[in-house]
């Protein structure tokens, strides 16, 4: 299964709809997949990211810890 699938599966499993929109910033993910790398970028929550005023509530970082653990033992 290719990670952005795998990553949508778990995110309804946890109860909310995944939801997709451009940023506007960069990511590794582009070059792992112009080398032909299936990945994707998970968010973690922020909230004004790239101002000075960015923050990531800690209930949003153990959320996504959680999701990506998911994911990972799947994978396993």
């Amino acid at each position: 299964m290719f990670p952005d699938l795998a990553a949508r599966a778990w995110r309804r499993r946890f109860g909310s709809e995944p939801t997709f929109r451009a940023t506007g910033g960069g990511s590794d993910a582009n070059e792992f997949l112009a080398r032909g790398v299936p990945c994707c970028v998970l968010s973690c929550g922020y909230h004004d990211a790239h101002a000075v005023t960015e923050h990531v509530p800690i209930a949003e970082l153990v959320a996504t810890t959680e999701w990506l653990l998911a994911i990972v033992a799947e994978a396993a």
